[in-house]
């Protein structure tokens, strides 16, 4: 299972110095963006199921997908302008390792 997608996502929670050193690498496997996006939609969606479940079925499933909607689009409209800003204040990081920091963090504090 070490090799699985939500395997390497989990890294950030069970071997948090080991991922930070990994991020820096610039052989940093792709396949830990996609699984912490689907660590933070799941999540995000059973929040919303669960703050929606005390209406009724059709409240929680909109609310699953308002949740989500949420905060991927903040995450997209920020995250341009944060990148914008490192840059500007001179900061070597490329988009792809700044990608995974935001994304660990959103995992760190979904969990």
């Amino acid at each position: 299972m070490k090799n699985s997608i939500l395997a390497q996502a989990f890294e950030v929670l069970t071997e948090r110095d080991l991922h930070f050193e990994n991020i820096g690498k610039d052989d940093y496997r792709n396949r830990v963006i996609g699984g912490q996006i689907l660590l933070i939609f799941l999540f995000t969606f059973f929040f919303g199921l669960i703050i929606g479940s005390y209406n009724s079925v059709g409240q929680a499933l909109i609310t699953c997908i308002k949740l989500w909607m949420l905060l991927f689009l903040t995450l997209t409209i920020c995250f341009l302008s944060f990148f914008i800003v490192q840059l500007i204040l001179g900061s070597i990081i490329k988009i792809r390792q700044l990608l995974i920091l935001i994304l660990s963090g959103f995992v760190m504090t979904t969990t």
